[in-house]
């Protein structure tokens, strides 16, 4: 009875000892792990400090995309009007011209 107690207690003492072996091997893997996770997290702060920089040149970009917006709308402004003398300027002088005409055919006679 007492070699059968021996026996029995000697296969508990195995199991306990793979089950040590097993967790020995859990607890390496949850270090891996965890140093993975850090690095992750290494990795996530540098893209947030990324994306605050790039939000900040877009901002900055949009208010000068703003400006030059303002700009070329001012020069289309003018460049319209310019195009309205033009036609009016344009439309003056073949009125000069055909009285210019006329006089002359009149001063022919």
């Amino acid at each position: 009875m007492e070699e059968l107690l021996k026996d029995f207690m000697g296969k508990i003492d195995n199991q306990f000892e793979l089950m040590g072996k097993r967790f020995d091997g859990i607890d390496q893997r949850l270090d891996g792990i965890d140093a993975r996770l850090d690095r992750v997290d290494g990795r996530l702060e540098t893209i947030n400090n990324h994306a605050t920089e790039f939000r900040s040149h877009f901002k900055q970009i949009h208010t000068k995309l703003d400006g030059h917006e303002k700009v070329f709308n001012v020069i289309a402004d003018e460049i319209t009007g310019i195009k309205f003398d033009i036609a009016h300027l344009s439309a003056k002088s073949g009125i000069h011209e055909t009285e210019i005409s006329t006089i002359k055919k009149r001063m022919q006679l």
